[in-house]
């Protein structure tokens, strides 16, 4: 009883072994793969201009005891979504009024990571002032309905690392009634070189385990045959 069971032990182990061979040769990306610490998600790279941005055009109700307010927000959008180093980026911010007295004393401020470097800053309303990667426009007064759009060009230098970067831009106002909470706006992209799957789909490395386990599987299958033939003799 014991000779039957080792080999049909050695008769399961086997076929095991080829089963798993099986398996890993027409599995995915290697182990190595997908434990690197710089993989992220693909993302074709696109050179496309800037989203258009939607003002925000309802008028919230004015703050208790205040008749006349202004409450001045901005929005932030970006062309691409994925930048590496040597790539131009484009930022568009949106400046605007969504309250029903002019905002006044506004100014915005947006700091860009080390990864890219300031190209150019322009603006339909304001004077800019540029102290290293630190960008301020200062706007002055913001109409009811006034739109100001500033755009932000940079490039991806060599500081850059693969991952998911993000960028946010500020605004400030002296104005009474205005709402915190649309006075900041961010983005995110894909920074650095895409890590993708090998596009045959194994290694050499992934074949020659795949041809190892087939062979211990066999080697097992045999060893099974010649236990039950001793037996039998």
């Amino acid at each position: 009883m014991s000779t039957k069971l080792a080999r049909v032990g050695l008769f399961v182990a086997g076929l095991t072994s080829i089963a798993i061979a099986a398996m890993a040769s027409i599995g995915g990306p290697s182990a190595a793969f997908a434990n690197n610490p710089n993989r992220v998600p693909f993302v074709a790279p696109t050179n496309t201009p800037p989203p258009t941005i939607t003002p925000i055009v309802t008028k919230p109700p004015p703050p208790k005891g205040d008749s006349s307010f202004a409450d001045p927000y901005v929005l932030k959008a970006v062309n691409m979504a994925q930048v590496k180093p040597g790539d131009t980026i484009e930022f568009v911010l949106v400046v605007g009024n969504k309250g029903i007295v002019d905002a006044v004393n506004v100014q915005v401020r947006d700091t860009l990571p080390d990864y890219l470097d300031i190209v150019s800053v322009t603006t339909t309303k304001g004077t800019v002032t540029i102290d290293g990667r630190k960008i301020l426009v200062d706007i002055g007064t913001v109409g009811v309905a006034e739109l100001i759009t500033i755009k932000i060009t940079a490039k991806g230098n060599a500081a850059m690392k693969s991952g998911t970067c993000d960028n946010m831009v500020f605004l400030n106002t002296t104005s009474g009634g205005d709402r915190i909470e649309n006075n900041a706006s961010g983005v995110n992209y894909i920074c650095g070189e895409v890590v993708n799957p090998p596009t045959g789909g194994n290694t050499v490395n992934s074949e020659m385990l795949t041809w190892a386990l087939v062979f211990a599987g066999l080697s097992m299958m045999g060893a099974g045959l010649f236990v039950g033939r001793r037996k039998a003799l």
